[in-house]
């Protein structure tokens, strides 16, 4: 049951992902008009949804680990660690960008890029995780 719990929420991340960063995209390129100022408020939700998605799958796998189950590959946990990580990251590294004086609205463009670097630790992860 907590298998079916853990693959499932894992196979949500990869199309938010794909969303997050399609949108971060959009935010960055019509920053100046309506739909980027909406698209950049949608983004700094999605990004701790994201977030959250991905920590509600850690706990359903750590306790797959604490009942005795171990991942195919045991990189699997360090990619769970990093996925949990490579969001919220580029958003931080994206808003001390732009204190720096970068453009503005740069951030949802780093927040794009984690978000894609995200979909390729989803697919690490489905291939590294299965029993």
């Amino acid at each position: 049951m907590m298998g079916d719990l853990h693959g499932s929420l894992g196979s949500l991340v990869m199309p938010v992902a794909i969303l997050v960063s399609v949108m971060s995209f959009g935010a960055f390129l019509f920053r100046t008009r309506r739909l980027g100022r909406a698209l950049a408020r949608i983004v700094d939700l999605a990004v701790i949804g994201t977030a959250a998605l991905i920590v509600v799958a850690m706990g359903a796998g750590a306790l797959i680990f604490i009942g005795g189950q171990q991942p195919q590959q045991i990189l699997h946990l360090a990619y769970g660690v990093a996925a949990l990580a490579a969001v919220p990251a580029s958003a931080a590294l994206g808003v001390r960008a732009e204190q720096r004086g970068g453009r503005s609205g740069s951030r949802y463009l780093w927040i794009a890029f984690g978000a894609f670097a995200l979909v390729g630790l989803t697919l690490r992860l489905t291939q590294t995780g299965s029993v």
